[in-house]
């Protein structure tokens, strides 16, 4: 699967050579712009996680968040999405989130 190259921290298209940059594997980015951004999707807005929205929030509110990129990114072809919370220390206050997804 190809798709357009895009930046998640710049927020921005990758342009090669003054043309697209096709992503051959896409599967990093996709589930990462949906991860982290609501303005990704020009056509809908209101789509994407905003994980960045919920931080310093309870467990539950990520957890609800996460479920919501894993059905996004399944919705946008992913073969494969899963997510994992674990917890730093004893009472949940910080927390590490890993991602896997797949669009092969």
């Amino acid at each position: 699967m190809n798709d357009i190259g895009f930046d998640i921290e710049k927020r921005e298209v990758i342009l090669k050579d003054g043309d697209f940059f096709i992503a051959d594997n896409p599967s990093v980015q996709n589930g990462g712009i949906i991860l982290e951004t609501k303005n990704a999707f020009v056509s809908n807005p209101t789509l994407g996680v905003g994980i960045l929205g919920v931080m310093g929030a309870p467990v539950s509110q990520v957890s609800f968040e996460m479920n919501r990129w894993k059905s996004q990114c399944l919705n946008d072809g992913a073969k494969k999405a899963s997510y994992k919370i674990i917890a730093t220390n004893n009472d949940y206050s910080e927390i590490k989130i890993t991602t896997d997804i797949s669009y092969e």
